[in-house]
């Protein structure tokens, strides 16, 4: 999938599926068959919502920037099975786009869960090593100070918790891909923190989505007069946009996350807005207008 915002251009890059979206989404079950536009793209044969994992290219003057970087290959994810220990082609689903890992000029992190900063690093004669070495890596400093917390209160509770327990699974797979897919970075002076509504280069500014995590930001995109957002999680499957008080399992607030989505879905569905799923079905770019106090997808070009 690929999307032309003036002579900005963005195509995803599909690294897998995202599987167990009711669990992620726990009400989902009871809206899903209320929602008809869901079929065939979001919801298949089997009534099951589907989802992928991807990452955005996104070319304009001066600058190659990934957007999210995915799973990853080799990570240690036993909590997840489908992510663990992958071998994917997703660096040359990236050269097939022209694109050598040394052209990657930026690569923003919309938030740091494991799914969305895998392709960091990858494995080297045994050891981290940044998969851009040219790029500068962006991280929102509030989303970068959060799990830095996080993570020395995991360290040093460890031993306390219920190790069965789904926030314990959750942080240690957090300590994990940390180690492995941002603290490499770090040691080698690749990480900037930014501001939740930094700009990269003109036409392409972060904007603050907070909710499913502290820090979390999605990618404003405007040339042209025409613009787009690439969400990331704030909006995780489109039953969200139908129904956006549904948070998911994982939010680390789900109110300020409700609350991020009516916003965003009311400034999208005013100003004609592309929103760019992170984790949408083919097609991940869709119109969205007002239906009733909800809105719907209208599918985009």
């Amino acid at each position: 999938m690929s999307w032309s915002i003036g002579d900005i251009q963005v195509e995803s890059i599909y690294e897998q599926d995202l599987l167990d979206i009711e669990a992620l989404i726990p009400q989902s079950d009871e809206y899903k068959h209320r929602v008809d536009w869901l079929r065939p793209n979001y919801m298949n044969e089997r009534d099951q919502l589907t989802g992928v994992i991807q990452a955005f290219l996104v070319r304009t003057q001066g600058a190659v920037i990934l957007v999210d970087t995915c799973v990853g290959n080799d990570k240690d994810r036993e909590f997840v099975e489908a992510w663990h220990r992958l071998s994917g082609d997703f660096l040359h689903r990236l050269c097939k786009l022209g694109i050598d890992r040394s052209d990657v000029t930026h690569v923003l992190c919309t938030h740091m869960h494991p799914d969305h900063v895998g392709w960091n690093t990858l494995l080297e004669d045994g050891s981290w090593k940044p998969t851009f070495p040219q790029a500068r890596y962006l991280f929102s400093e509030t989303e970068f100070d959060y799990w830095a917390i996080q993570l020395a209160d995991y360290a040093n509770l460890a031993d306390s918790l219920d190790p069965n327990s789904l926030p314990f699974q959750v942080m240690k797979m957090m300590t994990a891909t940390h180690a492995d897919s941002v603290q490499p970075l770090v040691d080698a002076g690749l990480v900037d923190l930014v501001s939740s509504t930094h700009a990269l280069c003109p036409g392409i500014v972060l904007m603050p989505t907070p909710g499913h995590s502290p820090g979390h930001v999605s990618v404003h995109i405007q040339s042209q007069s025409e613009t787009a957002i690439i969400t990331g999680d704030c909006i995780h499957h489109p039953i969200q946009i139908a129904f956006p008080a549904l948070g998911t399992s994982v939010d680390t607030n789900i109110e300020q996350g409700v609350e991020t989505r009516r916003l965003l879905l009311d400034f999208a569905s005013s100003e004609k807005v592309l929103l760019i799923g992170s984790h949408f079905s083919n097609p991940s770019g869709v119109c969205v207008s007002r239906c009733g106090t909800a809105y719907r997808v209208d599918v985009s070009k």
